[in-house]
């Protein structure tokens, strides 16, 4: 028995590209607002955006985040450092505590590697050591 030939036609090629592409534009846009490694109610409802940290040359920017939940929220800030990529969207890079008074302890080594110290607990101010990111 001869199975029946399936016609390549316009309509199943548009059908084809939305079924393709509608998925892919969702998770796009889900990533450009939730970056990826950061849990969906604590960003989404808490996070206040903090200071962006330009590399040397100036080609790579890492946006850092707070988890802020204003009046409910005591000790340190959790804070997430972002990265945004053009094509797969924003992803968490480093997150732990950091101190809220004064600023935040970071430095650039190279043009693609920063190195930022957390803390080690949410009460206190013992650092948990140093966090190097290198960046793609």
């Amino acid at each position: 028995m001869r199975l029946p030939r399936v016609r390549f036609t316009v309509r199943r090629m548009m059908v084809l590209v939305i079924v393709v592409s509608v998925p892919l534009a969702c998770l796009r846009a889900y990533r450009y607002a939730i970056p990826a490694g950061a849990k969906f109610f604590p960003f989404w409802f808490a996070s206040v955006e903090g200071p962006r940290l330009e590399s040397p040359d100036r080609k790579r920017v890492v946006q850092v985040v707070f988890n802020d939940a204003g009046a409910a929220h005591s000790g340190n800030h959790w804070t997430w450092l972002i990265a945004d990529n053009w094509l797969m969207g924003k992803r968490v890079v480093a997150e732990g505590y950091t101190l809220m008074r004064g600023p935040i302890p970071w430095r650039w080594t190279d043009d693609r590697t920063i190195s930022v110290e957390f803390t080690a607990k949410r009460y206190g101010n013992t650092t948990r050591g140093t966090v190097v990111v290198q960046l793609p």
